[in-house]
């Protein structure tokens, strides 16, 4: 996901975003750019998390954007997927290189 989910959370988002990275560059980008809506498609293998942290977690991944999991797609469900993706904008796509392990 790129999405920091590890740290100290303090208001449903981490109380401090360490050095941008590889694994983190979604989380800067909504913090540089807090207007930006951003929709990730295809997710899988989120990350393991603690109890303590799983509400705020869960919030702060609705405030990042939307996720459209790649169970959502495998199973079908595209109607439900095209439902979540912008209508009448302009889309900037990226393609994660992760996306390579699949096949």
């Amino acid at each position: 996901m790129d999405v920091q989910l590890w740290g100290d959370f303090n208001n449903n988002k981490p109380k401090k975003l360490t050095t941008p990275s590889h694994a983190n560059f979604i989380s800067w980008i909504k913090h540089e750019m807090p207007e930006i809506e951003i929709i990730q498609i295809g997710v899988h293998a989120y990350q393991s998390i603690n109890d303590e942290n799983f509400v705020q977690i869960k919030t702060y991944l609705k405030h990042i954007g939307k996720q459209i999991t790649d169970i959502e797609i495998l199973l079908g469900n595209m109607v439900g997927v095209l439902e979540k993706l912008p209508k009448n904008q302009d889309v900037y796509i990226t393609l994660d290189v992760d996306v390579l392990s699949s096949f």
